[in-house]
């Protein structure tokens, strides 16, 4: 089983039943302090989900953006 498919399976397995305790949005550039914060909880060891209705081709640059830009915070 190669470790895509494993984790798959982990995640199936913990991931449920599970609340939602917050949310947020943005819209196209990251705001002010968004960086900082998700570097803070990634930190603090908070999985960081972002959900987009774009086409993968539009939201890629975003995510690695986000991505350049919370390592560098």
């Amino acid at each position: 089983m190669d470790r895509d498919s494993r984790l798959n399976e982990v995640y199936e397995e913990i991931e449920k039943d599970m609340t939602l305790l917050g949310a947020t949005a943005i819209e196209d550039k990251l705001q002010d302090g968004v960086p900082d914060a998700i570097a803070n909880l990634s930190v603090a060891g908070i999985k960081i989900w972002v959900l987009t209705g774009d086409k993968q081709g539009n939201c890629r640059p975003l995510i690695y953006a986000l991505i350049n830009d919370c390592t560098m915070a």
